[in-house]
């Protein structure tokens, strides 16, 4: 083995230049100032200016951490500026005694890999890395008793190096040749080549990367010399290079043999280093990167005086062995460079393999000579400051692997350009910052992918891997991993159209209402351009805490607040197959849910049960709850697109906050159609009260009679009897002359009722007006018994509360009476029935959505009543005290509504059984003026109480889901007052007016009447 100096006998000592311990300024640097690291100190060595080193140092890189080994001729230890820079475990091979340099090249060559920046001489490019030295080179000053086989010292340096934990091997040696059967024309490659080809590659699947002098034998053999020489050359020694004439191999004896070596596995691992002048030509002594182009480039080595002239200040300061700083030139002075920028790398790229750093380190070279890689330089001059900076280009025709470690990250800020694609492996994420123009795919397979700048080729993102960042990305993107747009939150923009699927999950940070980057904002995923779709699958995720710095996590969303999270020129397609809740930061009781529009994807917190609004806050009641019950069976599973019925209501429902959510449910809830069924009952009860008035009637004219006959009282008796009157539920027609008996009658009354039912916290109330008109005839059947029929049409329009709906309800009653009275006593008898039409009109409208439901059923109510009761007259007022019982039972055909898609709701059958008690007085008088006018005021009281329902139910159905609801719960007791006065115009003819009540919790009614009677 030799150096790879330039005359290491004699012309070294002619061609160094020696200086003491050189003075420099005081320390100052910046980070962020690349001009801060420019000292005396820094420009002392010309490679670090050539190779943009203050660039890296102004970026905090400076091989911090990193250890090269360095396997040379030994190290002088003591040497100032490698204090506390030399890590364990470096061993002298040749001799096995303690480390030492008699040559001075290995302490020359550390010095430029990483002497200490203390303000004194020079520093190295990595001024922050540690060395291990390894003497396993025979130097100036050696004596001859070293152990034998220095090859074998060198292949020993390697395994030692990688055992004591170093990154980056530098060998600034070269061959000895076997001159004598090959002079000019090839290398030769024997076995103790091949042992040391063997160690590289157990040092390369280690990660350790070979850096190595590529010769400094040009001009003594430039056919042989083209190319590097020694370990620099050994990847290029494989099967289909055996027979290129440029290698032979040979045996420890310099004879040819057959043997066919593989080294190829180190290319990419090995680095091969020219020289180059401060001119940044190829120096005169140095080898050309020839057949290892691929693998070299060129750094600087001095050698600008020209062929065979002593070392002047254009070449290569470093450390002198023994103390003090020379200059000197080679390869040997190149290769530490390279090395040195290397341990920068690292540090830099801590998550990066070795083999990624060398590509990046070849990739960002300064080309010199002819364009792209040459065989005289390579491909170019080290740029550090570039390089630091990731790589600027990826080839043509292929793909470049880039893979980084668990738990670290890596940024590439330069623009990448190229038609090639990029592989990302690795646990670890890549940053792309620059404007990236290269237009092959980004295969995210492993690890999370940063997109920070723009990428201009398409991604695709395996199962397990994450695309996110704040950039943009133009090129088609294929998600079967994570795609988590922003950092912290942010966010990212694509031009062209993004598709997940049923792998993949839509991760998006919730910080906060803002649309910006950082804390306080929410990430966004904005698609552009016509074909920019968006085609969701797999599973959205929102993140609302654990979210890295620089989010507040501490946001907490409110009910009903939306985060359009995906804005989609090209429209939004597809569906999530499910939604993953955040663990934490949402209000109690709620959730997220996904609101699809056609062209943007919003996420909105909503309650976690419709039919348990009150985990969420809100005001919940038994019908609400029943509702909601109903509402969540029909609910999308959350994320997922709901199908065309049920998207506009929950799209409308999802934004809804405080107690809009609860007036909502009570209108889907559907409680008039149970309301209305109370109101047909008043006017059940209305009609009773209507025929009880006329049976009032036919006592009151046989109570006429008998004064006329027995009290001396004068009544107006006739055959018959017809009378027009207004009244509610219980008011009845009042006589004004008396004589309304007879044998057989025939009467007509018209009826009108105002009632209100104003809710019970749980259903809505309802207002409800009623017109009617019934005819009667009745006869005496036997003396004191009279029996008759009355029928009548009845409509009633039932209003609920707060928007409940309507419900126009179209009765046809038939009713039997009949009545009977032994001396003061009567008794009095009805049974109905009715046939009714009901026809609801139900609107909806909330959020957005507007719709009415409308439906029709029938409806068969029977009813019977039963009065007794006795009439005491004193001193000319007639009291009729009395009590009563009453039974209706109304039944509603079930139907389906229309008009409202989903929230039509189908009803069921429903019955309502009501029975009524009551007991009070009716007292009336006769007062006849002087011109014979007859006026008959009356007032009456009773007391009523429901024996049964005091409301009706409603049992409906909302898509397959059943539930109930219930109408209002009015009061069981009721006051049922009236006063009328009729005035007696002549014989036959009569006026009259009244006023009743009914008046009870949660309930009125009230009762206006007018008519006129006529007799005959």
């Amino acid at each position: 083995m030799k150096l790879a100096v330039r005359g290491l006998t004699g012309a070294l000592l002619a061609s160094a230049a020696f200086f003491g311990p050189l003075p420099g300024p005081a320390l100052a640097q910046t980070i962020g100032d690349p001009a801060s690291f420019v000292t005396a100190e820094y420009l002392a060595d010309h490679g670090l200016a050539l190779s943009n080193a203050a660039q890296a140092y102004a970026l905090g890189f400076t091989g911090k951490g990193v250890i090269v080994g360095v396997i040379d001729t030994g190290l002088d230890t003591s040497h100032p500026e490698f204090a506390g820079k030399i890590a364990v475990g470096g061993q002298d091979l040749l001799y096995g005694v303690p480390m030492t340099d008699r040559d001075g090249h290995g302490t020359h060559v550390a010095g430029t890999i990483a002497a200490a920046r203390d303000g004194i001489g020079m520093h190295g490019v990595a001024f922050d890395a540690r060395v291990i030295p390894f003497r396993s080179i025979r130097g100036r000053g050696d004596t001859e008793t070293q152990l034998p086989n220095d090859v074998s010292a060198t292949t020993r340096g390697i395994d030692a190096a990688v055992a004591a934990g170093a990154r980056v091997i530098n060998g600034s040696y070269g061959p000895s040749f076997y001159d004598e059967a090959y002079p000019n024309t090839a290398q030769m490659i024997g076995p103790s080549d091949a042992a040391e080809a063997q160690a590289l590659i157990r040092a390369a699947r280690a990660g350790v990367v070979g850096v190595f002098a590529a010769g400094n034998e040009y001009t003594d053999n430039p056919v042989i010399n083209r190319n590097p020489t020694g370990s620099a050359f050994l990847p290029y020694v494989r099967p289909s290079n055996r027979d290129s004439g440029v290698y032979v191999t040979v045996d420890d004896d310099g004879d040819p043999t057959e043997a066919n070596y593989d080294f190829s596995e180190l290319e990419g691992m090995v680095v091969a280093v020219a020289s180059v002048d401060r001119n940044k030509r190829i120096s005169w002594f140095s080898n050309r990167c020839g057949v290892a182009r691929n693998w070299c480039l060129v750094a600087f080595g001095g050698g600008a005086a020209g062929e065979n002239q002593p070392s002047t200040a254009d070449d290569v300061l470093s450390a002198k062995a023994g103390g003090g700083y020379f200059t000197t030139y080679g390869t040997s002075m190149a290769s530490p460079h390279v090395a040195g920028g290397i341990a920068v790398l690292m540090e830099a790229f801590p998550g990066l393999s070795a083999r990624d750093i060398v590509y990046i380190l070849l990739n960002t070279a300064e080309d010199l000579g002819a364009p792209g890689v040459d065989e005289i330089y390579g491909h170019g001059l080290m740029d550090l400051g570039k390089a630091v900076r990731g790589p600027t280009s990826f080839a043509a025709g292929g793909f470049t692997t880039i893979t980084v470690a668990n738990g670290s990250g890596a940024t590439f800020a330069n623009d990448i350009s190229g038609t090639g694609g990029l592989i990302k492996q690795g646990a670890g994420t890549l940053t792309l910052t620059g404007a990236n123009s290269y237009t092959g795919l980004s295969q995210v397979q492993a690890g999370t992918l940063a997109v920070n700048g723009t990428v201009a080729g398409g991604v695709t993102v395996s199962q397990g891997a994450t695309l996110r960042g704040t950039g943009r990305v133009d090129g088609g993107t294929l998600v079967a991993g994570t795609l988590a747009p922003g950092n912290s939150p942010g966010t990212l923009t694509a031009g062209g159209p993004v598709e997940l699927t049923r792998t993949a999950t839509l991760a998006v940070e919730i910080d906060g209402t803002g649309t910006g980057n950082g804390a306080g904002n929410h990430d966004r995923l904005i698609v552009t351009g016509t074909g920019g779709s968006f085609t969701a699958g797999g599973t959205i995720a929102p993140v609302t805490r654990g979210i890295s710095a620089p989010a507040t996590n501490s946001f907490t969303p409110t009910l009903g607040q939306g985060f359009t999270v995906v804005e989609a020129a090209g429209g939004v397609l597809g569906s999530f197959g499910g939604l993953t809740q955040p663990t934490s930061g949402l209000p109690a009781g709620t959730r997220f849910d996904a609101v699809y529009g056609s062209r943007t994807l919003t996420l909105r917190v909503t309650p976690a049960r419709y039919g348990d609004i009150a985990a969420a806050g809100l005001t919940g009641t038994r019908n609400r709850n029943a509702a909601g019950g109903a509402l969540d069976a029909a609910r999308p599973v959350a994320g997922t697109r709901p199908d065309a019925a049920a998207q506009p209501v929950f799209d409308a429902l999802y934004p809804l906050a405080g107690e809009a959510v609860g007036q909502a449910l009570d209108q889907i809830g559907g409680a008039i159609h149970g309301e209305a069924m109370q109101a047909q009952l008043g006017v059940r009860r209305a009609v009773g009260g209507a025929i009880g008035d006329r049976l009032a009637l036919l006592r009151d004219g046989s109570a006429a009679a008998q004064a006329s006959a027995g009290l001396g009282r004068v009544g107006v008796t006739g055959r018959g009897a017809a009378a027009l009157g207004v009244a509610e539920g219980g008011l009845t027609e009042r006589g004004g002359a008396e004589g309304a008996g007879g044998d057989r009658a025939a009467w007509i009354r018209v009826l009108g009722s105002f009632g209100s039912i104003r809710g019970d916290g749980n259903a809505p109330g309802v207002k409800a007006r009623t017109g009617a008109a019934l005819v009667g005839a009745d006869a005496e059947v036997a003396r004191g018994v009279t029996a008759g029929l009355a029928v009548g049409y009845s409509r009633t329009d039932a209003d609920a509360r707060k928007g409940g709906g309507s419900v126009t309800i179209d009765g046809y009653h038939a009713t039997l009476y009949g009545a009977a009275s032994v001396g003061s006593a009567f008794i009095e008898g009805t049974a109905g029935y009715s046939f009714d039409r009901y026809e609801s009109s139900r609107p909806l409208s909330f959020g957005g959505y507007s719709a009415v439901a409308s439906g029709k059923a029938d409806g068969h109510d029977l009813s019977a009543s039963l009065t007794a009761g006795t009439r005491l007259t004193v001193e000319g007022v007639t009291v009729e005290p009395s009590a009563g019982l009453r039974v209706d039972r109304l039944f509603r055909s079930g139907f389906g509504e229309r008009g409202a898609g989903l929230l039509s709701l189908s009803v069921a059958d429903e019955t309502l059984t009501a029975v009524r008690s009551t007991i009070g007085a009716r007292a009336n008088t006769l007062v006849t003026l002087e011109d014979g006018t007859e006026i008959r005021p009356s007032l009456r009281l009773h007391w009523a109480h429901d024996l049964a329902d005091r409301g009706a139910e409603t049992r409906a159905g909302l898509a397959a889901a059943s539930f109930t609801t219930a109408g209002t719960r009015v009061g069981r007791d009721a006051a049922l007052i009236g006063t009328g006065v009729s005035v007696g115009l002549s014989g036959s003819l009569a006026l009259y007016a009244d006023y009743g009540a009914e008046l009870r919790r949660h309930a009125a009614d009230h009762t206006v009447a007018a008519g006129l009677k006529l007799a005959w």
